[in-house]
């Protein structure tokens, strides 16, 4: 072996350790710190930036507010609401795709129906709803009427110009084995 070569073996090695050697103290320095978990309880009053913490005040309900919620059948606000934006969302490039997402929530007469209904344009047309509010029409332990007020955001064509309006969507609901279901639905 000549000199050359013991040289280079030697400066390689050397510059080898070194390398390792700066791994090392990076990975040291730069590891994740293990996280100390305090199971201690925690006061129910503790000090935040000098003043003392008083947890939230939960106000009761008004009777108004009662009232309002012992009118609706059980589960039928958050049917309607849900309802009405996923209905009322729409979109040219899947005209389906709402409706599918709805099956679960109407009875198959209105499925039927509303599959009927379906068009097919070459333009693009797109629909997102908001519930705003609403109101419980009638109701009796098997049928219910409520029409939800609902803001709705138009965008037609490639330009991407929206118009938005309030409108109004009628939905009828009927229990069928304990469970709500839409059987009918009319913008209004």
């Amino acid at each position: 072996m000549s000199d050359e070569q013991r040289r280079l073996i030697i400066f390689g090695s050397l510059g080898l350790a070194f390398i390792v050697i700066v791994a090392l103290i990076a990975w040291w320095f730069l590891r994740p710190q293990p996280t100390v978990v305090n199971n201690q309880p925690v006061a129910a009053t503790s000090t935040v930036s000098g003043g003392v913490y008083e947890p939230p005040v939960v106000l009761p309900a008004t009777a108004e507010r009662l009232k309002e919620d012992k009118s609706y059948p059980l589960g039928l606000r958050q049917l309607a609401m849900s309802f009405a934006e996923r209905y009322g969302s729409y979109s040219s490039d899947e005209p389906t795709k709402n409706l599918a997402d709805l099956q679960s929530f109407m009875t198959k007469s209105l499925a039927n129906r509303i599959q009927a209904d379906v068009a097919s344009t070459t333009a693009f047309i797109g629909f997102s709803t908001k519930a705003l509010s609403l109101q419980l029409v009638s109701s009796n332990a098997t049928n219910a009427t409520v029409l939800v007020k609902t803001q709705r955001t138009q965008t037609v064509g490639s330009s991407q110009e929206t118009k938005t309006f309030l409108a109004d969507l009628e939905l009828t609901a009927v229990m069928l084995n304990n469970e709500w279901k839409i059987d009918g639905v009319a913008w209004k």
